[in-house]
């Protein structure tokens, strides 16, 4: 299904990351055999032309930060993030329970600053009309990348016969998957960094390479690194001043001990989407084998 959507790179990017190594011809073939309506959608005779081409004299000058709700609705987990508007890169996505909360912007702000050691010179938001033509994390974060996720939840929640209302089914769900989401996203960090872009001989941005290499080498692309260097000693403070644990978390403290207990007991598996509902399903038939309940971390 996916395959419709990603391009011949893409596609090979991915199966590489995963220990897959296959040519490029190779995934053509196949791609063309398998759907050739989606390759005929993605040639370049059918795209939208973009007449007023984005502009940046290299990384850090511009970071866009943004939230994403999609699956908000459905799973009670946010997304908020920041990119590089330079190299198209993300600089740190995080699950968090509410991505509107006014406390959460900054914490995540200063831990991408923290990991750069410095600010960039100026920042978008969505307050802004500008941003539409920024490279939002939508972009990045639209239903190809989390939308499995959000059908495995969906569809696994009706099939578990999950009790609507039960606090315990609840918090244990919105934990557990609160984590899958931020192992998803952690992923899509990882493989955005080594992601190539085509070379566009009209682009003003820096393209034909891998967007790590934009940022870690600009000069290579006519550009120049605008970060603002912040002593490390500030950027601790400031974030021993606003980071509070319970910005990310997702429930109680007593809800977050029972669930990490649980998890620990049941050998603390490897988590994806596809095994979301089973470790789930694990940790409550422990709890209940075991008579355990939230009340008993209160003692």
């Amino acid at each position: 299904m996916l395959m419709g959507r990603w391009g011949v790179r893409l596609v090979k990017e991915k199966l590489a990351h995963e220990g897959v190594h296959v040519s490029r011809d190779f995934v053509m073939t196949f791609r063309k055999a398998k759907n050739p309506s989606a390759v005929a959608a993605r040639h370049t005779s059918t795209r939208k032309v973009h007449h007023h081409g984005l502009y940046s004299s290299g990384p850090n000058e511009e970071w866009c930060l943004d939230g994403h709700e999609k699956i908000l609705r459905s799973m009670g987990i946010a997304v908020w993030g920041v990119i590089d508007k330079c190299c198209r890169l993300e600089l740190g996505l995080w699950a968090v329970p509410n991505a509107r909360l006014a406390d959460v912007p900054p914490v995540l702000y200063l831990r991408v600053v923290q990991n750069a050691g410095g600010m960039c010179a100026q920042t978008a938001s969505d307050k802004g009309t500008e941003l539409g033509k920024l490279i939002p994390l939508v972009t990045t974060l639209r239903e190809k990348e989390l939308g499995n996720v959000a059908f495995e939840y969906t569809t696994g929640k009706a099939a578990i016969g999950f009790h609507h209302d039960d606090p315990i089914y609840e918090g244990v769900a919105l934990w557990l998957w609160g984590k899958i989401v931020q192992l998803r996203l952690d992923t899509i960090v990882k493989e955005s960094q080594t992601r190539r872009v085509r070379k566009q001989a009209g682009s003003l941005l820096p393209t034909g390479g891998r967007r790590i290499d934009f940022y870690n080498y600009p000069e290579d692309w006519q550009g120049e690194n605008q970060l603002i260097p912040i002593p490390g000693e500030d950027i601790d403070k400031l974030l021993t001043e606003y980071d509070r644990p319970d910005l990310l978390q997702f429930g109680s403290d007593e809800m977050v001990q029972f669930c990490e207990s649980l998890f620990e007991a049941i050998g603390a598996p490897s988590l994806t989407e596809k095994v979301g509902w089973i470790v789930f399903a694990k940790m409550l038939m422990y709890a209940e084998e075991n008579s355990i309940t939230v009340a008993d971390l209160r003692r």
